[in-house]
Formats: C-alpha cells, sequence, structure tokens
C-alpha cells in the first residue's frame, strides 16, 4: 500500500523542466515511542544506501557534516550547497506468527512517512507515506529484514517522482516514413544523473490563449548515454508528432517519469 501526498510547492517542483543533478541531505529519523532505536537506524541507513544510488543525486549524511539530525537548522545546510532536506518518522512496525502444518510463518509490518523539504524556503515540497508487509519461515528477524528490503524500491520511485530530468530535443537520429521520429538525441547526460532505460514522456511547448504551456506528444526511454551532456532516446509513440513539431521548429523536450513497477 502505498499514499503518495504531492503539494503544491511539489507539483511546480515535479513540472518545472530542465532539472540538474541535486544534492539532498538526510536529516533525522525518529520513531514513535513503541519502535526501537535500532530500527529507526535501520531505517535512516536504508533511506541513505537507497538515494545513494540514485545518479541524479549528491547524498550527505548530516551526521557526516557534524550536525545533529534532531536539530539541525537549514541555514547549515546552505555552505554544503544543500538544496533539500530530507527526513522521516517510522510510525509502527509489528511482527506476528502463524503456524499450519508443521511450519511457522512469520510476519512484520511496517509505516514510515518520508518528508522533503526546501532547504532555501523551509516549505515542505512532498510527503510520502510507506506501508510494507514481509515474511519469512526462517525466523521473525528474517520477514523484518525482508520488510525493509524494500525501502532501496521506496528511494528510487521518491526521486523519480519529485526530482524529474529534462533536455531539449536537439535532432532526430533515425526516423520511419509512417513511424516518425524512432531515436532522438536529447541534450541531457550523465553529467544530470541520466541512465539508461528510464522511462520518458515527450512534450512540445504551445501556446493558449497567449500563454506557453507544454503539450505532451509522446513516449519512450533513454537507449543510451552519448556524454556528459548528451543521450539518445528510443521513441515508443508519437513520432510522427514528434518530427512534425521539430521539422516546424517548435521546442520539443523530454521529461522522466517514474517507471512502472517492477523496476
Amino acid at each position: 500500500m502505498k499514499k503518495v501526498i504531492l503539494t503544491l510547492a511539489a507539483t511546480f517542483m515535479a513540472l518545472n523542466v530542465f532539472a540538474q543533478k541535486v544534492t539532498i541531505a538526510v536529516g533525522n529519523v525518529e520513531g514513535n515511542s513503541n519502535v526501537t532505536s535500532a530500527r529507526v537506524e535501520t531505517l535512516r541507513s536504508l533511506i541513505i544506501s537507497g538515494l545513494a544510488a540514485q545518479a541524479r543525486m549528491n547524498v550527505l549524511d548530516v551526521n557526516n557534516l557534524g550536525l545533529n539530525p534532531s536539530s539541525v537548522k537549514l541555514e547549515e545546510l546552505q555552505k554544503y550547497n544543500v538544496q533539500y532536506l530530507i527526513t522521516a518518522k517510522l510510525n509502527s512496525i509489528s511482527g506476528s506468527s502463524t503456524y499450519s502444518n508443521g511450519t511457522t510463518t512469520y510476519k512484520a509490518e511496517m509505516q514510515y512517512v518520508a518528508t522533503i523539504t526546501d532547504a532555501a524556503t523551509g516549505q515542505v515540497v512532498g510527503t510520502s507515506e510507506e506501508k510494507h508487509y514481509g515474511s519469512s519461515t526462517k525466523n521473525s528477524e528474517a520477514a523484518f529484514t525482508n520488510t525493509f528490503s524494500l525501502i532501496s524500491a521506496d528511494m528510487k520511485s521518491l526521486v523519480n517522482k519529485y526530482f524529474p530530468l529534462s533536455g531539449n530535443i536537439v535532432s532526430i537520429d533515425q526516423s520511419h516514413p509512417k513511424k516518425g521520429a524512432v531515436t532522438v538525441y536529447v541534450e541531457l547526460g550523465s553529467d544530470a544523473g541520466l541512465t539508461a532505460g528510464t522511462p520518458i514522456d515527450v512534450y512540445q511547448i504551445v501556446e493558449v490563449a497567449g500563454q506557453k504551456i507544454r503539450k505532451a506528444i509522446g513516449t519512450g526511454k533513454v537507449k543510451e548515454i552519448s556524454s556528459g551532456a548528451l543521450s539518445l532516446c528510443q521513441i515508443n509513440k508519437g513520432g510522427m508528432d514528434i518530427q512534425n513539431a521539430i521539422n516546424s521548429g517548435v521546442t520539443v523536450f523530454i521529461v522522466t517519469k517514474e517507471p512502472t513497477w517492477p523496476f
């Protein structure tokens, strides 16, 4: 079960094109009174490692900056060029067991909330609530480990949702007479943390009632990273619309999106 609350500020951030690699600090992770400090520290460590595994993020642990996670001030993070602070609360974690046909099955359940704060303004830009279940026939600790193993996927989902990347399509690499653009080059690469296989949406800029807005015209995925600032993308849908827009001199760009489960 997953519940994601997207605030107005977070919506703007998710729609803001040309986002580059960002620096995020992991701050305080706390638990309710019935949650042990060991469980809380496990969650914190997995949040850090899960974020660090995402190429588009520079991840800092406030502990390593000599700051106290429970009382860190946002202005203290400015000198480290931190753009966002992530905190979390482990609201509950519990275990149970059932016995059937000579086998004991251990079960675990956990629920936590992660909060992203803009370090410059102090505004909460996103809140992600996660609830996970795990099981094992080995022992109760194995069930808890199984539950915590899902944190890495949570962080990947969080990064894709709240920190999308975007870049202009600069040229058509291959085209088809009936399908239009098949592969295109995008002005975005490894310097921003883009990785091959990332799904994308394709947009063009249109003017409506005197305002410029983006219009979805296709989908695809990143095929390969060509350089720090250039990538080759495969177009799966909307190739003809993309080709026509590019040939007309319209600004066309891609925005990364959250992959469909499983990753």
